[in-house]
């Protein structure tokens, strides 16, 4: 049980860690592309 839950925990960190880091890529990429337009 308390496995099973340190599993879910870090298999959430991980997409939160990668959705910030996909939030942050495109906010950059979406700036250029209005700045370039």
């Amino acid at each position: 049980m308390q496995q099973a839950e340190g599993e879910f925990s870090r298999t959430t960190e991980q997409c939160r860690l990668r959705w910030k880091t996909l939030r942050a890529v495109y906010f950059k990429y979406g700036c250029h592309k209005l700045i370039s337009h």
